[in-house]
């Protein structure tokens, strides 16, 4: 198999897991719901480019190397602000069991990885396995996070008859979102420095999976 087809296949098998991901939508077919995670996907790239489009504008001559660590955060935050603008977007998640929403947004987030990582397919060997493993699962846990986090504030009720139990469940969600962007942001700034092992290269992505893991299994899969 020549080189560049092994590297487009070894990117590309996240998008195996697409359909496992998205057997739960009931009100799609999954055809159907194959297609507009590829439209959110896709509408997310377009969306995080014109983002730092914007920042690159705002700032021609980029970040100095001294604030590597603001400029990783500023495309981590992009990004997830992208992906999330995108998902919702598209498929207007209406009330309803959570586990199957958060579920849709992993599978749009591998969309989202799957053409990220594409631009990187001339990448010296050692760095495409490494975003081939790393990024897709980074990106579909920062989504389940995020999208677990804004339909647990959606739940909440008015300010004016908010419990203790609400506020810490906003607070929890808050954090959340918080957690995930950090994280991503790590990644981003451990991915600027070659030296790392790849060990600490995938902690950011393991915490974030691993919340994001802990997230479905404790959301309702149907209706009460």
């Amino acid at each position: 198999m020549p080189e560049t087809l092994l590297r487009l296949v070894v990117l590309l098998l996240p998008v195996a897991l697409l359909p496992l991901l998205l057997r739960s939508q009931s009100r799609r077919s999954l055809l159907s719901s194959l297609v507009h995670a590829a439209m959110a996907g896709l509408i997310g790239i377009i969306l995080a480019l014109a983002l730092l489009e914007i920042r690159r504008r705002a700032l021609p001559t980029g970040f100095p190397a001294e604030f590597a660590a603001t400029h990783a955060f500023v495309a981590a935050f992009s990004e997830e602000a992208a992906k999330l603008a995108a998902f919702f977007l598209v498929f207007r998640p209406e009330a309803g069991p959570t586990r199957p929403i958060i579920r849709t947004a992993a599978a749009t987030a591998l969309v989202f990885a799957v053409i990220e990582n594409a631009v990187y397919v001339t990448v010296p060997a050692s760095l495409l396995w490494t975003r081939a493993l790393v990024v897709p699962a980074l990106h579909a846990g920062c989504s389940v996070v995020l999208v677990a986090a804004v339909l647990t504030l959606r739940k909440l009720k008015p300010v004016q008859t908010q419990t203790k139990t609400s506020f810490l469940g906003a607070l929890i969600a808050l954090l959340a979102v918080a957690l995930a962007v950090t994280l991503h942001a790590l990644h981003n700034y451990f991915m600027l420095i070659s030296s790392l092992p790849f060990s600490l290269r995938l902690m950011p992505s393991l915490l974030v999976t691993s919340l994001a893991f802990y997230l479905h299994y404790r959301s309702p899969s149907h209706s009460t």
